[in-house]
């Protein structure tokens, strides 16, 4: 008995020694003075380690190492700058001032109603090039409102406003109508005919400025001939 007891004692010694050793090891971990950590890597602390290797490995042909991975794509664009230069300059400069970016429109505001046709060419900042009405070409009293004249209006101010060099001027143009008279119809036949081949491409928009009242005041009663 006293030798079984006696032989069994080295093996508990040892597995309680195996513990202490453990457990002075866990303190001694938490020394004050330690600044670098023993405790032994986990599956987390391995899974960083890879995906650190990982990166270096991607970015190995740039020589770099970066902390963060918005940082690794600022250098990776930096790196590519070289192929899209003029798209990187362009970005640059849009993000920089925005407005900057489109060029400046030239308008052309027809106004079109029953009794005449007026149409005027503006600067970007709204200062008037050519103003020119069925008036301006002979047209008196009811003959104003007409087609015919709605049409010579318009293939007048194409050529007047080639005549006059303005094409070298306009590099974007928006086309504004309002109205819904026979002028209307008349301008759209030209610009999309012969007259107009030199400035339906400088189009780049079209729109309808026609105004709408909602509510107001009372309208004028309307004319009745006969």
């Amino acid at each position: 008995m006293r030798a079984s007891i006696a032989q069994a004692m080295p093996t508990v010694g040892s597995t309680f020694g195996r513990r202490g050793e453990f457990c002075l090891s866990r303190l001694h971990l938490l020394r004050p003075l330690s600044t670098t950590s023993q405790v032994r890597e986990g599956p987390k602390s391995r899974l960083k380690y890879y995906e650190h290797e990982l990166e270096k490995s991607i970015l190995a042909p740039i020589n770099r190492q970066y902390a963060s991975p918005m940082s690794r794509l600022s250098a990776e664009t930096r790196a590519q700058s070289s192929d899209v230069g003029p798209l990187m300059n362009e970005i640059q400069r849009t993000t920089e001032d925005p407005y900057n970016l489109q060029e400046p429109e030239h308008s052309l505001h027809v106004y079109a109603h029953r009794h005449n046709t007026h149409i005027t060419l503006t600067r970007p900042s709204r200062d008037p090039m050519i103003s020119l009405s069925c008036g301006s070409l002979g047209f008196r009293k009811s003959h104003r409102g007409g087609y015919d004249a709605s049409h010579q209006l318009a293939a007048y101010m194409m050529g007047k406003i080639q005549e006059r060099g303005f094409l070298m001027d306009i590099k974007k143009l928006a086309i504004i109508l309002r109205g819904y008279g026979p002028g209307r119809e008349a301008f759209t036949k030209v610009l999309l005919g012969t007259e107009g081949k030199n400035i339906r491409s400088l189009v780049v928009r079209v729109t309808d400025g026609t105004r709408l009242k909602f509510g107001g005041a009372r309208s004028r009663r309307e004319r009745r001939l006969g």
